[in-house]
C-alpha cells in the first residue's frame, strides 16, 4: 500500500531546494554518528545522528539532502537506484514504516496488517524489495508499480528477508529454516537458489553448497 506523504528537511544551514523539495546543505561536522547505507555510484545515502535524533541523507558530490519525517523518532535512507530514486524507513508511535521517493514524488510504503515495513533496495525499473513483519512472522516483499507481493523462500519456516534487487529483477536475500539456520538465496523469476557455506577446518578453505 502506498500513500502520499509530506517529508520535510530540517537543517541549520541554508541551501538550495532539491528535486524532492528538501533543503540541500552540508552535514554538520559535529554529528556524532554517520552511516553510509547505499550508493548508485554518484550519490550516497544513509543516516546520521545528532541531538535531534536520526535523520536520513542523500549526498551528491558533497551536497547533502536531509530527510526528516515530521513527528518521527528517526529516518533512514537505505537504497538508491541509478536515476536517484530512493527507499528508506522512518519510525513513529505506529511502528516502522517505509517510504519511496520516485521521480520527485514521495509516498509511504506500508504492508497492510504489518507492524514493520522496510524497503531496502530499488532497481532501475523501480522495483522495490524489502521485508515486513506481521502476526505470522517476517516475510520478504516485491513492490512493482505499487503492486506488492509477499516473498517467502520455499524452505523458510523462521522468516524471509529480501535484501537487494538488480536491474534484471533478480532478488538476493536470506531465510531461516526449521533448524534455525540462516541461508542466503537468489530468486530469479521465481526460481530460488539457496546459498550456504559449509564450515571447514584450516585457513583458506571454503565450502559452498547450492
Amino acid at each position: 500500500m502506498r500513500r502520499s506523504v509530506a517529508i520535510l528537511a530540517t537543517m541549520s544551514a541554508v541551501g538550495s531546494v532539491s528535486a524532492f523539495g528538501f533543503v540541500t546543505a552540508l552535514l554538520a561536522p559535529e554529528a556524532p554518528g554517520t552511516k553510509a547505507l547505499g550508493t548508485n555510484g554518484s550519490s550516497i545515502v544513509g543516516e546520521f545522528t545528532e541531538n535531534t535524533g536520526t535523520q536520513g541523507f542523500i549526498d551528491t558530490g558533497g551536497n547533502v539532502v536531509v530527510l526528516d519525517v515530521p513527528d518521527s523518532f528517526g529516518t533512514e535512507v537505505l537504497g538508491i537506484n541509478s536515476t536517484g530514486d530512493v527507499v528508506g524507513v522512518f519510525a513513529d508511535a505506529a511502528g516502522t514504516t517505509g517510504f519511496v521517493g520516485v521521480g520527485g514524488a514521495l509516498t509511504i510504503l506500508a504492508v497492510a496488517g504489518a507492524s514493520y515495513t522496510e524497503p531496502v533496495s530499488i532497481n532501475s525499473a523501480g522495483e522495490i524489495v524489502g521485508s515486513f513483519i506481521d502476526p505470522t512472522g517476517m516475510h520478504g516483499f516485491v513492490d512493482a508499480g505499487g503492486n506488492l507481493t509477499p516473498l517467502n523462500a520455499p524452505s523458510a519456516t523462521g522468516g524471509t528477508q529480501a535484501l537487494s534487487v538488480n536491474s534484471a529483477g533478480q532478488i538476493a536475500g536470506a531465510f531461516v529454516d526449521s533448524a534455525g539456520l540462516t541461508h542466503g538465496f537468489v530468486d530469479s523469476g521465481g526460481s530460488f537458489t539457496t546459498i550456504r557455506y559449509a564450515r571447514r577446518c584450516g585457513y583458506g578453505s571454503h565450502g559452498h553448497q547450492r
